[in-house]
């Protein structure tokens, strides 16, 4: 697994970012982006097949995804 940052996650605390992109890609090519919409959403987007397209998207509270 390789991980980046394309977009620095940026906020008052680290712990409440309000922007940012964390993209998490597999060895075997699938990939994940965490987005930050602001302090308290964030969008989860896979790419389970590995073609460089996100089948499914989630927004969700950034809090469902911490527990």
């Amino acid at each position: 697994m390789t991980f980046r940052t394309p977009i620095p996650f940026q906020g008052l605390d680290f712990l409440y970012p309000h922007t940012g992109e964390k993209l998490i890609k597999g060895t075997e090519g699938a990939s994940l982006r965490l987005l930050a919409l602001d302090s308290v959403n964030v969008r989860i987007e896979i790419d389970a097949d590995g073609d460089g397209n996100y089948e499914t998207t989630i927004d969700t509270a950034r809090e469902a995804i911490e527990s």
